[in-house]
């Protein structure tokens, strides 16, 4: 099995907060692909939110494909990807309201408070 858009062959998806994540798969790399793509799974270590990516962290995605006549039963590869964190403060809000509005803060700056990145969000810091 080998990854698709696995560019530094270090099997590791990179994507920033706001991304989507898009399900790249793998080819399979042998004369009989056809029969074995048909017995590929795709699992992921915890559920996929829909849309944009909101949180911080990583999860990874098994491929296995079966080989009832190896020892174990199967061929597996395994994608990590990493969710980067991103300064909600001073991103392109109008890029954000269209694609992850969930991700643009929401302070009141016309009053005075200022928008605190912290990883993985922000605060906000009202005037004294």
């Amino acid at each position: 099995l080998k990854l698709r858009n696995d560019p530094h062959g270090d099997q590791t998806l990179r994507l920033k907060q706001g991304d989507e994540y898009r399900e790249y798969m793998v080819d399979i790399v042998d004369d009989n692909a056809e029969d074995y793509l048909r017995s590929l799974k795709v699992t992921y270590s915890r559920p996929l939110p829909p849309g944009c990516l909101t949180s911080v962290g990583e999860f990874h995605v098994n491929y296995t494909v079966a080989m009832p006549w190896v020892n174990p039963p199967y061929v597996r590869v395994t994608r990590k990807v990493i969710i980067e964190d991103i300064d909600e403060c001073s991103l392109d809000v109008a890029k954000y309201q269209r694609t992850c509005p969930e991700l643009v803060p929401q302070c009141d700056t016309a009053a005075g408070a200022q928008c605190r990145n912290t990883i993985g969000s922000y605060t906000c810091q009202c005037p004294s």
